[in-house]
């Protein structure tokens, strides 16, 4: 199942615009979307999740506190796309070190989703004008770092934005350093099978010289937990375990994005048009043959020489598969009773008996220590585990109706539902932490509570799950 939010974060910093973005492939890699009889994979419709939905419901962010400041768009692109995958490879290939094609092509592919961002999110479906800095847009990867099917790819928005202006360079120019790391946790608590991989950004704030220059960091982290129903205390070692061993060293650096490279970026002033002449010697230069060579001969430089945790940043925000179900342990919840509130898609009646808030949320917690997330009532969404394909009953033709013989089954279209062998539950989540902000921080709007919204220093704007990347 797959989970989708987007954020910012709203603090003395110029706030990040960051997506967050979690699937499971079951083994399967990307999913593949049929046209015309060829197979393209399409990841736009969970990256860009307002594609094929209701403009009056989806296409503007849902939190009042998070407007766009684009007067074309009513969702601006994100800054940083932070995408995880779990059992995206078989085990097979990712024990066997030959998934590198694999990971290529999902990197393209979650690039060239995300390009037509600005016309997706347009009920016209079309660019805004050059003046508004209107186009397709550009991603930078700053890090991809898998272990075994674990997988996470971090991008960074290449153009700057509107409105334009000299202090507001992109976010790709700011990055100062870059790191990863991984820990398996799985066979023998060392085999990649579970575990996690992390990237920890370090990122300057805008245009205030190198002589008082201020940084955010945010570390990503894309985790998969072990599976099963009773394994709550094992998941809880995973957790430790992450915490301890996951560790950016210096050794880790990734070079810096190739927008960089070269005279610092300039951008202009003015919501004019740029110069045809200009652009094409940009492109000209930055395609020559010198500056990738430049590129390749830059080491990465350390801010530090020091090792650091997941904990040791700004804004950590960690997701994946953690495999949590709803806990049958209590007596005020049966397999019936469960099966009822289902089908009423009570969802929020069902908190109680989450077995991840119970573990988070404990006196004192026993995992996800200072994390928060959307309650379940918040994401108001079912279940995401486990569903199994069935196809719409319908009944046979007569004879003669549908061929020499009649009876013939005609192809029906594919359903999910919950899978009655499996105890069910939100298994894929999205949590966060800031270190500028207690946990029990709480916007407060007109005197009402907008828990759903203002949570550790996070504004969240859309909370989806998408259905077809079950």
């Amino acid at each position: 199942m797959s989970s989708d939010s987007s954020s910012s974060q709203p603090s003395a910093s110029p706030a990040l615009r960051v997506q967050i973005a979690s699937f499971n492939a079951n083994l399967q890699g990307i999913p593949i979307h049929h046209r015309q009889d060829h197979q393209h994979p399409s990841l736009t419709t969970w990256l860009v999740p307002t594609v094929d939905q209701q403009p009056s419901s989806s296409y503007a962010s849902t939190n009042p506190n998070t407007p766009s400041s684009h007067p074309g768009l009513p969702r601006e692109a994100p800054d940083i796309y932070a995408v995880g995958f779990q059992e995206l490879v078989p085990l097979s290939v990712g024990l066997s070190a030959t998934s590198s094609s694999t990971l290529d092509r999902v990197d393209v592919e979650i690039r060239r989703s995300i390009r037509h961002h600005q016309a997706i999110v347009r009920p016209d479906a079309t660019y805004p004008p050059i003046s508004q800095a209107g186009g397709p847009e550009s991603y930078a990867l700053l890090a991809k770092v898998d272990l075994v099917s674990i997988a996470l790819f971090v991008y960074a928005r290449e153009s700057q934005g509107f409105p334009p202006h000299p202090d507001n360079t992109s976010v790709a120019s700011r990055v100062k350093e870059i790191r990863t790391a991984k820990v398996g946790t799985g066979l023998a608590g060392l085999m990649g099978n579970k575990g996690a991989v992390g990237v920890r950004l370090v990122i300057a704030d805008r245009a205030l010289g190198d002589d008082q220059e201020q940084h955010q960091i945010l570390t990503f982290v894309s985790a998969h937990l072990t599976a099963h129903d009773h394994n709550v205390e094992r998941r809880n070692w995973d957790y430790q375990q992450i915490v301890k061993r996951l560790v950016f060293e210096p050794s880790s650096l990734t070079r810096l994005p190739p927008i960089q490279v070269g005279t610092k970026a300039s951008f202009p002033s003015s919501s004019s048009a740029p110069d045809p002449d200009e652009l094409k010697q940009r492109y000209q230069s930055a395609s020559s043959s010198s500056s990738s060579s430049r590129y390749e001969d830059i080491q990465p430089k350390a801010l530090d020489n020091q090792e650091h945790t997941i904990y040791d940043t700004d804004h950590l925000f960690l997701f994946g598969d953690l495999n949590h179900r709803i806990s049958l342990s209590s007596p005020h919840l049966t397999k019936r009773s469960l099966e009822e509130t289902l089908s009423r898609r009570d969802w929020a009646s069902l908190q109680p008996f989450d077995q991840l808030s119970a573990q988070r949320l404990s006196d004192p917690p026993r995992s996800f220590h200072g994390l928060t997330e959307l309650s379940i009532q918040e994401m108001n969404i079912p279940p995401t585990y486990k569903y199994k394909p069935v196809r719409e009953r319908r009944e046979k033709g007569k004879k003669g109706e549908s061929g020499e013989g009649g009876g013939e089954k005609k192809d029906t279209p594919l359903l999910n539902q919950l899978s009655s062998k499996r105890v069910p539950g939100w298994t894929d989540r999205i949590l966060w932490a800031s270190s500028s902000s207690s946990s029990s921080e709480v916007a407060n709007k007109g005197g009402q509570e907008s828990v759903a919204y203002h949570k550790q220093g996070v504004e969240v704007e859309l909370f989806r799950s998408i259905m077809e990347f079950v």
